[in-house]
């Protein structure tokens, strides 16, 4: 299947305004909302950090509280509004409601020297970051090479299918008894983003794309409304399995190499 990789996006820790207001002399606990309960390794280097955190600044405990993605954003919704949120949380650089609304700290006065500028950029909202970049990603797409044998794909030398050679794979697949493709996003908030958003990328182009989700392109453009037809076609032949829009991400990864999708 083909690889395509997504414009690098930037995710962090964001701190509640009100964190700066804490004061006293005793132990001061500092309260940390994340996602990611079910991926033990992001779970682990985060909580590695933590303790080595914590044994760098005596008098200061970190209280963490792990949540799945969805359950997390709807928490913190309810939380800000109620003036209970935690000190310190998991966001992405698209919510901008939360600095829009003054939830959270200006963080001007760090030392940026270790990060990235590009990733400060993606936290900095009218010339003020507020937040910590945690990680950047990219979209993959992994495929079983003996299974691909199997229902009569070959692979060209770029290792990358064209639109059409990728719907014919789909509809092999699909013939054998294969489900083509697995995506776990019953525990993240954009079930259908993954396909739209990776095919419009590569259809659109960087900037068209950025003018796009920024409203300065019509999605009636004519290579917006082919791209959605297609993903719509591949939809409709049978890419994903039935579970789709509940399949979690950690779930995915077992049924690729668990069961048999190609």
């Amino acid at each position: 299947m083909t690889v395509r990789r997504l414009a690098t996006a930037v995710f962090g820790l964001t701190l509640a305004a009100f964190a700066a207001q804490q004061a006293g002399a005793q132990t001061k606990e500092i309260t940390f909302w994340s996602h990611w309960a079910a991926e033990m390794p992001k779970k682990q280097f985060v909580e590695k950090a933590i303790a080595e955190f914590e044994a760098a600044n005596p008098g200061v405990k970190i209280k963490p509280t792990w949540y799945e993605k969805t359950a997390l954003y709807a928490g913190l919704k309810t939380a800000l509004r109620a003036g209970q949120a935690p000190d310190v949380f998991y966001a992405e650089p698209d919510q901008a409601e939360y600095y829009e609304n003054g939830f959270l700290l200006d963080l001007s006065g760090l030392n940026w020297s270790a990060v990235e500028p590009w990733a400060k950029e993606a936290w900095t909202y009218k010339g003020k970051p507020y937040g910590l970049p945690l990680e950047a990603w990219t979209v993959e797409v992994y495929y079983n090479k003996k299974m691909m044998d199997d229902v009569g794909v070959k692979l060209p030398a770029s290792m990358q299918l064209d639109p059409a050679a990728f719907a014919d794979m789909v509809k092999k697949a699909k013939a054998k008894g294969i489900t083509p493709m697995a995506v776990g996003v019953g525990d993240r908030p954009f079930p259908g983003a993954h396909l739209v958003h990776e095919a419009l990328l590569k259809r659109l182009g960087v900037d068209d794309y950025t003018k796009l989700l920024a409203g300065k392109m019509a999605w009636n453009d004519a290579r917006v409304v082919d791209t959605l037809k297609w993903i719509r076609s591949l939809t409709d032949a049978g890419l994903l399995p039935t579970t789709f829009t509940t399949l979690k991400l950690a779930e995915a990864h077992i049924y690729f190499h668990t069961n048999p999708t190609s």
